[in-house]
C-alpha cells in the first residue's frame, strides 16, 4: 500500500492567509504543513481583533525538531501589538 503525503494545499486558502504562510515559511525554514495550520488558527485574532485574544488557545502537536516554536514566536507578534492597541500591516 502506497503511503504518499499529499502537499498541503496551500491554493486552497484565500491569498492573504496563503501569502502569510508563504512568507512564515520562507522565514522560519518550517514546511508548509506547520505553517498553515497555525496561521488559519491565529487569523480570527489579527482580523480586525476580533476576538479577545486573552481568552483564545492555540494548540500545537509535532515531533521535536519541526520549527514549531519558531513558527508560534513569529505569529505572535502581530497579536502581541493588537493587544497593545498598535495596527498590524501584513504583508509590508
Amino acid at each position: 500500500m502506497n503511503h504518499l503525503k499529499a502537499p498541503y494545499p496551500l491554493d486552497s486558502l484565500p491569498l492573504l492567509i496563503a501569502g502569510a504562510v508563504k512568507e512564515l515559511c520562507k522565514h522560519s525554514n518550517s514546511p508548509v504543513e506547520l505553517a498553515a495550520p497555525l496561521v488559519l488558527g491565529v487569523a480570527p485574532l489579527v482580523y480586525k481583533g476580533a476576538i479577545d485574544a486573552s481568552s483564545y488557545q492555540l494548540y500545537s502537536f509535532s515531533e521535536s525538531g519541526t520549527r514549531k516554536s519558531t513558527v508560534l514566536k513569529e505569529l505572535r507578534f502581530p497579536i502581541l501589538g493588537l493587544e497593545h492597541g498598535r495596527e498590524i500591516n501584513i504583508g509590508a
